[in-house]
């Protein structure tokens, strides 16, 4: 009995020295004054019965039969307006606004993306009509020069040429193409289908030559347009490392036939 009494008064001490620890601290930190204690006191004064009892009490209506109201709500009350309780027709007509709202919205979005892919679509389809017209041109190019007689004669004349020889006048062809300035029209398509038309061992001679003088780009240049000149003239032929940016023959996908001798 003895033990639970000094238990029971130690426990009352602790919380009494507590409660003036909190006190003291409030007082300090400045968050406790005499007008805080008034409204703690008159908070408490009244009981729970008299304060439902008063509210219960009908209020007095003023003069000019409107309740008076104070300009400025106090903190932590919800603001008192004038407006009556939402009908069931106003909550249907609010409902069927965001419904109406959201649709417009759904729809904005659809006609947008529809848009967006029909533009799409149409610059692919106009890309393809470029490159199959540009591939029949090439086409007609081609075999209208593999029937030229001044054009067989010339790549006779090639293949009887020593390699040096031979290699001089192509890479004077071909800078006439790539000069930066006043390039010769159809001087590459040219160049490509001279060394399309000669011997396959003279052909690669011939490039070899281009790698062995410090030209390597230019090879692999001549070496894909010979390789985009061979998908114009064998149908179905699709070239996927080709780049269709730099291509003078971009891949189609229409196949385009054509005589496999040009």
């Amino acid at each position: 009995m003895r033990t639970m009494w000094n238990a029971i008064s130690f426990l009352a001490v602790v919380n009494v020295l507590a409660l003036v620890l909190v006190i003291g601290w409030l007082g300090y930190s400045d968050r406790l004054d005499r007008s805080r204690i008034e409204a703690v006191r008159d908070l408490f004064m009244p009981t729970i019965t008299s304060m439902e009892e008063a509210s219960e009490e009908p209020a007095e209506p003023s003069g000019d039969g409107v309740e008076e109201i104070s300009e400025v709500d106090p903190p932590g009350r919800l603001p008192v307006t004038h407006l009556g309780p939402i009908t069931l027709s106003e909550l249907r007509d609010d409902l069927e606004m965001e419904t109406r709202l959201a649709l417009e919205r759904q729809a904005e979005t659809i006609r947008a993306n529809i848009d967006h892919h029909y533009e799409v679509r149409r610059s692919e389809i106009e890309t393809r009509e470029r490159t199959v017209i540009a591939r029949e041109k090439r086409f007609e190019e081609m075999r209208a020069r593999s029937a030229d007689e001044e054009f067989k004669q010339t790549i006779a004349d090639l293949e009887e040429m020593k390699v040096d020889a031979a290699f001089a006048i192509v890479q004077s062809w071909w800078r006439e193409a790539e000069e930066p300035r006043t390039p010769v029209p159809g001087r590459r398509t040219f160049v490509v289908d001279v060394l399309a038309a000669l011997d396959s061992e003279r052909r690669t001679k011939l490039l070899t030559e281009f790698v062995e003088t410090g030209q390597p780009k230019v090879a692999a240049d001549l070496q894909l347009a010979l390789r985009d000149r061979a998908s114009v003239t064998t149908p179905g032929m699709e070239l996927p490392d080709a780049d269709p940016a730099t291509s003078q023959y971009p891949p189609s996908p229409v196949a385009v036939g054509g005589d496999p001798s040009l």
